[in-house]
């Protein structure tokens, strides 16, 4: 047993997993472009990755990930904190407690010490953990693009693809490490956030007030998702425009001779304007199609659901106006809730 066995082991079992998928007598080019779809084969195609960059539980991947999720928690639990630590500062601003307004001050200054750490280190760890993922990814396509099959010869001499194969394997394998470097924090710290201020709301405005806003925000995030244009399927054609776009600069570049015995610079150069030409439309339609979508999203997230908040936040002293006393004490309290409530409001 060695290590090249291991490795040829994973490569057969994962081969299956990355077979083109397409329409009978479509090419390898349109199968790959096929629209991207959550399903059974996507994700036995992210487990496969999965198995690829991080072998094992002990695997340098993994430490790093139990690290991010660590400095996650503790990111959701300081903003708690800093959501209180509003609430008082305010209500010592209403009853006009000068010196405890100070002390809440320096209590604000010695939590941006740890929370600026821990948003520093959320970063650092997603770009060790991206680094790490492509050089796995990167070792494994290099193992089967100049493998004893010569299939580096072959996508040059017999499919021609060769070209795209380097923008992959160098750009692409690149971003999608990126991006998946950055999943845990895009979905897992919403998720824990959802949990944790979801039980502080609660405890600030009551159950019917959370359950309302909630329910206001899948109604208009569903109105969202209808309204929102296929943005990835839209990236995803950019990033393959962008890639003949450079493979074309990249062809004149290693057929430099040919073109210039034959003076094929005129037609050398309406390709280049034809590739230009289509990339440049695309993005002109992207930002077109953006146009109505960002009014819409800035009209229901920035407005509609702010409005929404501040009632659900307000509304306990109004429906019990009497909960928290009379004078400047009882508004140095209704402030405080007010703010806290906000607070976490905002952050949910």
């Amino acid at each position: 047993w060695t290590e090249a066995d291991e490795r040829e082991r994973r490569l057969d079992a994962d081969a299956q997993h990355f077979a083109q998928q397409g329409p009978p007598g479509a090419t390898a080019g349109e199968a790959g472009r096929g629209g991207a779809r959550l399903d059974r084969v996507f994700l036995q195609q992210l487990r496969a990755v999965g198995r690829i960059i991080v072998p094992s539980l002990a695997s340098k991947e993994a430490v790093i990930i139990a690290m991010q999720v660590v400095f996650l928690v503790l990111r959701t639990w300081l903003s708690v904190v800093v959501a209180q630590l509003d609430g008082k500062i305010v209500k010592h601003l209403v009853r006009g407690q000068g010196r405890q307004f100070l002390a809440g001050l320096l209590s604000w200054f010695a939590i941006a010490v740890p929370a600026t750490y821990t948003n520093s280190m959320i970063r650092f760890l997603e770009s060790k953990l991206a680094l790490a993922f492509r050089t796995r990814l990167t070792q494994y396509v290099h193992d089967m693009y100049l493998d004893g099959n010569l299939s580096y010869y072959k996508m040059q001499t017999v499919e021609g693809s060769a070209a795209s194969a380097s923008h992959l394997i160098t750009t692409d394998i690149a971003r999608f490490c990126s991006r998946l470097a950055s999943f845990l924090s895009n979905l897992g710290k919403p998720t824990l956030d959802t949990i944790i201020f979801n039980i502080q709301l609660i405890r600030g405005v009551g159950l019917g007030g959370t359950v309302g806003m909630f329910a206001m925000y899948m109604a208009t995030a569903s109105l969202l998702r209808a309204w929102t244009p296929p943005f990835g399927r839209m990236a995803a054609t950019q990033a393959r425009l962008e890639g003949d776009f450079r493979a074309s600069h990249a062809r004149v570049i290693t057929n430099a001779e040919e073109i210039a015995f034959y003076r094929g610079e005129q037609r050398e150069a309406e390709q280049l304007s034809g590739s230009l030409h289509r990339l440049l439309a695309h993005a002109r339609a992207v930002a077109r199609r953006k146009i109505p979508h960002v009014v819409l999203e800035d009209m229901v997230i920035k407005y509609t659901w702010s409005a929404f908040g501040y009632l659900a936040c307000a509304a306990p002293f109004f429906l019990q106006p009497g909960s928290t006393g009379g004078g400047s004490g009882g508004g140095g309290v209704r402030a405080q809730r007010f703010v806290t409530n906000r607070r976490i409001l905002v952050n949910l």
